[in-house]
């Protein structure tokens, strides 16, 4: 690990950047199903869909740092 804990900071934005393409999977699937509704909300597919981009924004910053920082090493297993 480096002095300045930089290898924490990867481990917390790999976490964070797991966390983001979970909700990104969520609201594919609420998408979907919004989708097959005979009478679809509009309103919450464009909401939906803001967010997503939202996160996909997200998660594109999130990975440029991880690649200029490095992967964090995997943990040891005891």
């Amino acid at each position: 690990m480096f002095q300045d804990g930089s290898t924490k900071k990867t481990r917390s934005l790999t976490h964070w950047r797991e966390v983001i393409q979970e909700r990104r999977a969520y609201i594919e699937e609420r998408l979907e199903q919004e989708n097959r509704h005979p009478l679809p909300d509009f309103l919450m597919i464009q909401a939906l869909k803001r967010e997503r981009l939202r996160l996909k924004d997200e998660l594109t910053l999130i990975e440029g740092v991880i690649r200029t920082v490095g992967e964090p090493p995997e943990p040891e297993v005891a």
